[in-house]
C-alpha cells in the first residue's frame, strides 16, 4: 500500500512538471533582414503596419519577447551600443533610446572572430511602457570606432528569444530552437543585460 501510495506521489509530481516546464517553453523567432532602416548606423525592425509597411514580425511575438539576440562574423570596434524603440506605448513616440557598454551585451566566440550581442528588454527603462501599446518598431545604434556603421558590425543573423511557444504558434510565425525560461535566464545572466549609459544622443 505505502509503496502503491510512493509511486502515486512520483506520478502527480511528474506531471507537475511537466505540466509547468510547457507552461514556461519559449521559442526564438527568427528576424530576418531589417525592415527599418533610419540611416547607416541605425537599422532594425518594425512590426507588421508599423509606417505602413508590411513586415512579418507581428505585434503579440514582439510585445512578448524577452530580448533580442543577434551574431556578428566581426569583433565589434569602440565602447558602446545601442538599443532603440519607438512605438504607441509611448505618448508623442519619443525616441526611446538605452546606449551600453558593448562589453556588457556581447560575448565573443571561441575563434575570436566575432559572437553574440544579447538585449534584455526588461532592462531599457521604456519597455513596459512600450510593450503596452499596439504598434512600434525598435533598432541597433551602433558607430564602431567613429568610422563604423551596421553592415561593418557584419550581422550574420538576428531573432528574439523568450517568446512564448504559444504566442508565436498563434502567430504563425516561424520559429528557432526550443528552449526554456530557465534557459533563457541564463543567456541574461551571462550578458549581464547592459548598463545603461547615457553619454551620446544618437541623431533620428
Amino acid at each position: 500500500m505505502k509503496k502503491a501510495l510512493a509511486v502515486g506521489l512520483i506520478l502527480i509530481m511528474a506531471l507537475t512538471f511537466s505540466t509547468a516546464a510547457l507552461a514556461s517553453e519559449t521559442v526564438s523567432v527568427p528576424l530576418g533582414g531589417f525592415t527599418w532602416v533610419n540611416n547607416d548606423n541605425q537599422k532594425g525592425w518594425r512590426t507588421n503596419g508599423m509606417d505602413d509597411v508590411a513586415t512579418n514580425l507581428p505585434w503579440e511575438v514582439f510585445s512578448a519577447a524577452q530580448g533580442l539576440t543577434f551574431t556578428v562574423n566581426k569583433m565589434p570596434e569602440g565602447d558602446n551600443i545601442a538599443l532603440v524603440f519607438q512605438g504607441d506605448g509611448t505618448p508623442g513616440w519619443p525616441w526611446a533610446q538605452m546606449e551600453v557598454l558593448i562589453s556588457t551585451v556581447f560575448t565573443e566566440n571561441e575563434a575570436g572572430d566575432g559572437g553574440r550581442f544579447t538585449f534584455n528588454f526588461s532592462n531599457h527603462p521604456d519597455w513596459n511602457a512600450i510593450k503596452g501599446g499596439s504598434i512600434g518598431k525598435f533598432l541597433i545604434g551602433y558607430w564602431g570606432d567613429g568610422s563604423g556603421n551596421i553592415d561593418t558590425l557584419g550581422i550574420v543573423s538576428a531573432s528574439l528569444f523568450g517568446v512564448p511557444a504559444s504566442v508565436a504558434e498563434d502567430a504563425g510565425v516561424a520559429t528557432g530552437a526550443v528552449t526554456f525560461v530557465a534557459l533563457a535566464a541564463a543567456v541574461l545572466a551571462i550578458s549581464g543585460g547592459g548598463a545603461v549609459i547615457v553619454s551620446r544622443k544618437l541623431k533620428k
